[in-house]
């Protein structure tokens, strides 16, 4: 899968989408992408807080994957970003 286009289609999808990756399960970030001209509100290290947490979420919803399948994407929206 082309991971750099699959960022991008993500950014088209709204102006208000700040950023979009791609994390492998070991919760490394392996391709993103930030939308141009907006000021970025975290810091390195707290993006990597911000996957981490993601990750856990993302486990915890496996809980459930032998009645609904497994999770393919996930989408999380804040009151200042999406």
């Amino acid at each position: 899968m082309d991971y750099q286009k699959l960022c991008k289609d993500i950014l088209e999808l709204d102006s208000k989408i700040r950023f979009a990756g791609v994390v492998n399960t070991k919760g490394v970030l392996v391709n993103n992408l930030e939308q141009g001209g907006v000021e970025q509100y975290l810091s390195p290290d707290e993006l990597k807080m911000s996957i981490h947490y993601s990750m856990w979420e993302w486990e915890k919803s496996q809980n459930l994957s032998h009645e609904l399948g497994f999770e393919k994407s996930s989408v999380l929206e804040y009151d200042k970003v999406t």
